[in-house]
């Protein structure tokens, strides 16, 4: 089975609290956020700061990058998504999720979530 690359979903289908969205300010520690009851096929990420980098990870905590060594080894890898200053990225989901993790290199990050049915 191949796969497919998704460009944008505009927007979920209305109604019935198919659509979930919410504003919230992360800093340097990590921010854990429960996500709405139900069944998600997508989370949309906006980082709404002109600067920061924010990092995103499903049910495990993310880490902030550091520089790898040279040449890089496995364990130079740190967990976490980063979505870039003024970015949004549009991740689908595939099962259950229990936490959203949510890390900046920034104080202040303004991030608006959004959860699609």
């Amino acid at each position: 089975m191949g796969s497919v690359e998704i460009g944008s979903v505009n927007a979920g289908a209305f109604g019935a609290s198919r659509v979930q969205n919410l504003i919230i300010t992360v800093g340097v520690t990590v921010y854990t956020v429960t996500p709405a009851a139900g069944t998600w096929q997508y989370l949309k990420i906006i980082n709404t700061h002109a600067t920061a980098v924010l990092y995103v990870a499903i049910d495990q905590d993310p880490a902030l990058g550091t520089d790898a060594a040279t040449p890089a080894a496995a364990g130079d890898w740190d967990i976490g998504y980063p979505v870039g200053p003024l970015g949004s990225e549009l991740v689908p989901l595939s099962g259950a999720i229990t936490t959203i993790r949510l890390l900046s290199d920034t104080a202040t990050t303004p991030v608006v979530l959004g959860l699609v049915a």
